[in-house]
């Protein structure tokens, strides 16, 4: 009698995604920070649930890791559901990790709540 022993071999892939808080009245916060030719390019959307009037207060902050702030943009704004935004800066050095940051405020039915966002990434 012969025995046969057949080893399957499973490959599932695994997703690694950035865990988001939750929030009453935004739908997500996404945002990207990208490098090209010695520049940053530093974006992203908020988008409120249905019923949100303004998004306000923005606030785009690019850190270097040692603490430095490298450029931030302040009172960004949408009056409607998506506050979207581009950002550009060279004053960035190769092989330095850079910390691109966002809070705002989403303003929907009569209340209002900060969200915020944060990505890292090496240039």
């Amino acid at each position: 009698m012969m025995s046969c022993c057949i080893l399957m071999s499973l490959s599932i892939p695994v997703f690694a995604e950035q865990a988001h808080p939750y929030y009453t009245d935004t739908n997500r916060t996404q945002i990207t920070l990208s490098f090209s030719s010695g520049k940053a390019t530093c974006s992203g959307t908020i988008t409120g649930k249905s019923g949100t009037t303004s998004i306000t207060n923005c606030t785009v902050t690019l850190t270097a890791s040692n603490g430095d702030v490298i450029a931030s943009w302040n009172n960004l704004s949408s009056a409607g559901t998506i506050l979207a935004f581009t950002k550009t800066t060279s004053d960035i050095t190769k092989g330095e990790t850079y910390t691109l940051s966002v809070t705002a405020t989403v303003n929907r039915n009569g209340s209002s709540e900060t969200v915020s966002d944060s990505v890292s990434k090496t240039y």
